[in-house]
């Protein structure tokens, strides 16, 4: 199951809305170098390699690479999208579970 949340970034003192986790029918890949969330479907995998992917590794393949040249990845942290730090804590107005 994944979260959706405001988080407050450590470094900069900003909010921001954060992704994690995977849903029932998709994964939720985060860049390794800027952070950017990318979203990507079971449905989209099995339609183009014919592979069931239950660890990510083939969503990593199909994310690709990001704008800023970084990799989306299964393991990369959430990332503050203004000063890159990965410390943040998660605001009290908005949280929701996803599926």
């Amino acid at each position: 199951m994944g979260v959706e949340f405001h988080a407050i970034c450590k470094g900069c003192g900003r909010k921001y809305d954060a992704r994690d986790g995977c849903g029932m029918s998709f994964f939720v890949l985060h860049c390794d170098k800027c952070g950017k969330d990318k979203s990507v479907s079971f449905d989209r995998i099995k339609n183009i390699t014919g592979k069931e992917d239950y660890r990510g590794e083939i969503a990593e393949e199909i994310a690709g690479y990001c704008g800023c040249n970084g990799h989306f990845r299964m393991d990369a942290p959430i990332r503050c999208p203004y000063c890159g730090s990965t410390d943040y804590e998660q605001a009290d107005d908005y949280f929701v579970l996803f599926d």
